[in-house]
Parts: structure tokens; sequence; C-alpha cells
């Protein structure tokens, strides 16, 4: 068991254990996952790291299988609009679009 030195985002430096430290995918790996089942590396962390980065590009809808999260759905998207609408209502298969 060796002491890790972390750097934060904020880049204040944290040291701890690194039995304590859990597996994290790469931000390659999370660019375009809009589904949370489909992470590598499946914990906390990393389900934090990637609605935060849903959220930064507005992509406020994320898939866990067949749930939905919603992250601040009060903001104005065109995801309710009538060609949204209509090309989810036209979809047999839902999951083969965007979360919504």
């Amino acid at each position: 068991d060796e002491a890790v030195v972390i750097r934060r985002d904020n880049q204040q430096k944290v040291s701890t254990s690194s039995k304590s430290l859990l597996p994290a995918n790469n931000d390659s790996e999370r660019v375009n996952v809009s589904d949370i089942n489909t992470l590598l590396h499946l914990n906390d962390a990393e389900i934090m790291q990637l609605l935060k980065h849903r959220y930064t590009k507005n992509s406020i809808y994320t898939s866990a299988g067949p749930i939905i999260i919603a992250l601040n759905p009060f903001s104005n998207t065109d995801l309710d609009s009538e060609a949204v609408r209509s090309k989810y209502s036209r979809t047999a298969d839902v999951s083969t679009l965007p979360p919504h």
C-alpha cells in the first residue's frame, strides 16, 4: 500500500492510499457515451464524471439501461420540439436514439 498524491480540478493536492483509488475511464471513453451501462469502469465517481461531462455539453438526458437520468430538466432545449417528438413517435426502437 503506497501513498499517492492526486491533483483535483481546483489544483489542490490530496494524499491518499493507492488501495482507496477506484478504476477510471479515459476521457475519450466517455466522450460519446449516452448510456451509463456502457462505461468500462462503473462506480460512483465515474457516473458523476459522465453526468458532469454530458451536462456541460447540454446533454441533460442520460440512459442507465431502461432508466433516464435528467439533469436540469427545466432548461430550454429543442428536445420537446415537434420535430423531435415526431422522430421518437415514428421509431420502433427508441433505444437507437439519444436519451430523451
